[in-house]
Formats: C-alpha cells, sequence, structure tokens
C-alpha cells in the first residue's frame, strides 16, 4: 500500500466524524474575543470538495463551505450583535456545547488513527471493521453534535429582528462573494473545444 493511500485512509478517518460547522461558530467567536469590532472578519474563503467542508456528506447548512454555513458564521458576528444577558448566556452554553463535541470528536480522531496504525502493522488492512469503527464513532458523538447545534439554534432564536438582520445581510454578502468568484473562475477556466 502506498504512503498516499494509507494517508487518505487516515485523512478520512480522522476527519469523517463531521460536526465540524457546528464547531466552527465557537472557534470563530473565541478567536474573535481579542479583536476590536473593525478587526473581525468572517474566516477566508477556501476551496473545499463537492461534499463541502472535511469532506463529510450531509448538514451543509451547518458546516462551511464556499459560502460559509448561516450558523458557522455567528461566532464572526458576535461583537456586531450587541448580545443582552440572557442572549450572551445562550451564547455561553452553545460555545460550551461546541468544545464538548469538539474534545470528543477529537479524542474519537486519535483512537481511530491508532486502530488504523494497528491495523497497517498487523497486515492487510480490514476496511470493513474500519468502517463499522467509523459508524460507531459517528453514531457516538452525534448526540453531542446535536446538542452544540441546536444550543447555536437557540441563541440564534433569542436573536431580535435588527440581529437576525445583521446575520443575514453577512450571509448575503457571502453568498454574493461566492458568485463571484465562481464567475472569475469559470472565466479563467480553459474552454475545452
Amino acid at each position: 500500500m502506498t504512503k498516499n493511500a494509507l494517508r487518505t485512509i487516515a485523512l478520512s478517518l480522522a476527519l469523517a466524524t463531521g460536526g465540524a460547522g457546528v464547531l466552527q461558530a465557537a472557534h470563530a467567536q473565541a478567536a474573535g474575543d481579542n479583536t476590536t469590532q473593525a478587526e473581525q472578519k468572517p474566516a477566508p474563503e477556501r476551496h473545499r470538495g463537492p461534499m463541502g467542508h472535511h469532506g463529510a456528506k450531509g448538514h451543509h447548512f451547518f458546516r462551511g463551505g464556499m459560502e460559509q454555513s448561516p450558523l458557522a458564521m455567528l461566532g464572526h458576528l458576535k461583537s456586531r450583535l450587541n448580545l443582552t444577558d440572557s442572549q450572551q448566556k445562550l451564547w455561553d452554553a452553545a460555545q460550551s456545547a461546541s468544545r464538548e463535541a469538539g474534545q470528543a470528536m477529537r479524542a474519537q480522531r486519535e483512537e481511530g488513527i491508532k486502530a488504523l496504525r494497528t491495523q497497517v502493522a498487523a497486515g492487510p488492512l480490514d476496511l470493513r471493521a474500519l468502517s463499522a469503527r467509523h459508524d460507531a464513532e459517528r453514531a457516538a458523538v452525534k448526540p453531542k453534535l446535536d446538542a452544540a447545534r441546536d444550543a447555536w439554534l437557540a441563541a440564534y432564536d433569542s436573536l431580535d429582528g435588527k440581529q437576525k438582520q445583521v446575520v443575514t445581510d453577512a450571509v448575503k454578502q457571502r453568498l454574493e462573494r461566492g458568485d463571484r468568484m465562481r464567475e472569475h473562475r469559470r472565466q479563467d477556466a480553459p474552454s475545452k473545444s
């Protein structure tokens, strides 16, 4: 088995647990805690594969894609939302749930890599066993990911109309920027004749 094949398997095991979009909001907000309002900007757009953030299918609304998910963008917008005390409590609960889910996902990745190394050392890979392990790990972490998602949705639901408009405007700008980037790439792509 080639090094690239092993890397591909390890990467897919490490990243396939999904839920990263739910965690982006907490990471983005935590990174922005020490910045001023003028310094805070949404995360730069990255080119990602057709299956969305980290290569896992599903829940695109909660993942960062070309147009980073609205849920993930919340973390970047906190300083512009002027949260009330009750909204701040919901925000803190969402961050806490995201951290807990993130810790569970990191622990699973480490265990998955250990399992992969064990199989590689023992001989031919049993991809069925690795796949079954991945499915079990994903099922085990799903409640934490769902709890984090629900906590962020509760924080969003607590926003008033003006605050929700701030989020809507940011998402609209991100979509427009994504459209411009796609159009630019289309124009730069060599034509097939």
